[in-house]
């Protein structure tokens, strides 16, 4: 597969969450840094990604391709093991939660990476898998947010914009 025939939805969805995950961690740093309540206004970050997805979905009427049926089920499956953590996190102990959860971002990036072949995303993957590493360590919930919000950015952000990019210049050169 080549770089012209990643999924031309993907950017989106990748730049939306990364975004919504980060914007979240950051919030969650503070939240606990500076005890302000656990559950915060951060949390409708996650409601309103929905929203703007299901939005975006329903008026992307574009020809659909196989890699983004591949795209939606790996990260449908990984999003699944990211709730099942954060409720297992209650049992195992917050601080297993983070990197549990990065390590699925990271599965989730090599998978989609390699299926299209995305050098970006196998990059953020790598990087993603020291964020991992160094949480497994960090036993400090607050800091392991920081770690959270780094490793999506190198995972979904990065990659995200630079998926646009590459999207946008092969539907201009149709």
């Amino acid at each position: 597969m080549r770089h012209n025939q990643l999924p031309p939805s993907a950017p989106y969805y990748y730049i939306l969450w990364g975004t919504i995950v980060a914007l979240y961690s950051i919030a969650r740093y503070y939240a606990i840094t500076y005890s302000m309540p656990t559950f915060n206004s951060a949390s409708l970050l996650f409601l309103a990604g929905g929203i703007l997805s299901y939005r975006h979905a329903k008026r992307d009427r574009s020809e659909s391709l196989r890699i983004d049926k591949v795209y939606l089920v790996v990260w449908l499956l990984i999003s699944l093991g990211i709730l099942v953590a954060n409720i297992a996190g209650a049992q195992l102990g917050i601080e297993y939660t983070i990197p549990i959860t990065l390590t699925l971002y990271c599965l989730g990036a090599f998978i989609t990476g390699l299926a299209s072949r995305f050098w970006p995303s196998i990059a953020g993957a790598i990087l993603c898998t020291v964020c991992v590493a160094w949480s497994f360590y960090e036993k400090d919930y607050a800091a392991q947010n920081l770690l959270m919000a780094a490793a999506v950015a190198t995972v979904h952000i990065i990659p995200g914009l630079i998926m646009r990019n590459k999207v946008q210049t092969s539907l201009s050169k149709q």
